[in-house]
């Protein structure tokens, strides 16, 4: 007779630490994630159609390639991490965990635009790179760049907005009982000169009212009756006549020509023997719009010249006197500076979501080479605070994939 055999089943628990397999596994994770999106294999489906991934959209990849698990958000975190610094910096934590890139020192160089288009499109694609570039060059290096939040029916850049100090007259809004307007389409006419009576500009107020243009006038100073007079026919929706005064002080004296270069423009004057009456509003520059408030002037105007200039200025003030810098800086503060708008419309159709996504990464990406230039990454040009944030994340991912472990409950017969 066979005896009972008892047999006992303990369970104990044991830490397994992840290792090197694991880092080396995660390493070829990121090689192969890295590879896909250069050759453009990998695609996201866009309602009736898909596009490609592009290097900009390394988190969109990982998060939908690689299965989910713990270890894989723990990567999106960094990735975020890096991404929230600088644009590029979740592609650069990437590259260096797959050992592309190694730990290095960083320096930030100086660059050229083309040569920042040309590598933004490897990110982005060449149509948001080419909008991003020409929305950079009509900005300027210290101009501001939007993107508009809206859905439009056009793709565009609205272009050359420039936020001025000039303004009308208060009284002028008191007529209108607006705190702003905007006129567009108009034309602008620069008079280094008081308009004292209304006859003297009779010819712009009917001008405008023939031809339902209309007419911002920049001017030294204007005479009661006449800001009354352009108040009362914007009230009645007549004639559009705008008056903007540029003070005869030591910033406005010469701030007339700064405002007139902008435009491009001449400026009418009786020192050379010019009279208001001979202005002709046909041969006049025309803007698309000109937003105006008791404070400020905003321009937005095609072929804005207002980097140049102040670029102009600038070198002035680097060799100024002292007495010549803070009067040269006041004028340059009285220009204000460029800003473009960029619109992705709804003519995108299904890509024009990801289109935004794309366009708001190039100016995140521009912004950050600008602020702390750029570094060569086997051909490839970056930010160099985003190769240097990537890194510092991606040494943290290893850090903590290499310290962490997993508690596995064992049975053992005993």
């Amino acid at each position: 007779m066979y005896g009972m055999i008892k047999i006992a089943i303990m369970k104990y628990k044991t830490t397994v630490k992840p290792g090197k397999n694991s880092i080396k596994a995660w390493k070829k994770t990121a090689n192969d994630i890295v590879s896909k999106l250069q050759r453009q294999e990998l695609f996201v489906n866009l309602g009736n159609t898909s596009t490609a991934l592009m290097e900009s959209e390394c988190i969109r990849a990982v998060y939908e390639t690689i299965p989910e698990s713990a270890e894989r958000n723990l990567l999106l975190k960094c990735m975020l991490d890096a991404e929230n610094v600088s644009a590029g910096g979740s592609y650069a934590l990437l590259l260096h965990l797959s050992g592309i890139i190694n730990d290095f020192e960083i320096v930030g160089l100086r660059f050229s635009l083309n040569d920042l288009q040309l590598a933004l499109s490897g990110f982005v694609g060449k149509m948001v790179s080419n909008i991003v570039s020409d929305a950079i060059k009509i900005a300027g290096r210290n101009g501001k760049i939007f993107l508009d939040s809206s859905e439009p029916q056009k793709s565009e850049i609205s272009f050359g907005t420039q936020n001025c100090k000039w303004a009308p007259p208060e009284s002028f809004f008191t007529t209108i009982k607006l705190p702003k307007i905007s006129v567009q389409n108009c034309r602008v006419a620069f008079i280094d000169g008081i308009i004292e009576s209304v006859s003297e500009c009779h010819k712009i107020f009917q001008w405008s009212y023939d031809e339902k243009t209309p007419v911002v006038i920049f001017a030294r100073g204007f005479a009661e009756e006449v800001i009354a007079t352009a108040g009362v026919n914007i009230q009645r929706q007549t004639a559009q006549v705008v008056p903007i005064l540029i003070s005869f002080d030591e910033v406005g004296v010469n701030s007339f020509g700064d405002i007139a270069s902008c435009f491009g423009s001449d400026v009418i004057s009786a020192d050379k023997g010019q009279l208001v009456s001979s202005l002709d509003l046909n041969q006049s520059i025309k803007v698309d719009r000109i937003t105006v408030t008791s404070k400020s002037c905003e321009i937005e105007f095609h072929n804005n010249l207002v980097d140049s200039v102040v670029e102009r200025l600038s070198k002035k003030l680097s060799a100024a006197e002292a007495g010549q810098s803070d009067l040269i800086k006041k004028r340059i503060d009285a220009l204000g500076t460029g800003s473009v708008t960029i619109k992705i419309g709804t003519d995108q159709k299904n890509l024009a979501g990801i289109q935004k996504d794309r366009v708001d990464f190039g100016i995140r990406f521009v912004k950050s080479c600008l602020s702390h230039g750029i570094i060569d990454i086997n051909g490839k040009i970056m930010p160099s605070i985003a190769v240097k944030n990537g890194i510092k994340c991606s040494n943290s991912f290893i850090d903590i994939l290499s310290n962490c472990g997993a508690a596995l409950e064992i049975e053992k017969c005993g």
